[in-house]
C-alpha cells in the first residue's frame, strides 16, 4: 500500500475520531507517532493499518443509509 493512502487514511481517521489526540488514544500510541504516520515520516505497523481501516469502515457503515449493510 503507498504511503499516501496510509497518510490519508490516517488524517481521514483522525477526523473522524476527533483529532489527532483521538486517534493516538484509539490506537494505544503517543501523538507522536501519530504525527510521524501521517507526514510519512514513518511507515504505521500493519496492525494500525487495520485498526484504521476498520474504523473507517465501520463510521462509513454507521453512517450508510442502507439498514440492512449494519
Amino acid at each position: 500500500m503507498p504511503t499516501d493512502l496510509y497518510k490519508r487514511a490516517l488524517r481521514r481517521a483522525g477526523e473522524i475520531l476527533g483529532g489527532p489526540g483521538a486517534l493516538a488514544a484509539y490506537l494505544g500510541v503517543d501523538s507522536e507517532r501519530i504525527a510521524k504516520w501521517t507526514t510519512g515520516g514513518a511507515r504505521p505497523p500493519a496492525r494500525v493499518v487495520q485498526s484504521v481501516a476498520a474504523g473507517i469502515r465501520h463510521q462509513m457503515l454507521k453512517n450508510c443509509a442502507c439498514p440492512a449493510e449494519r
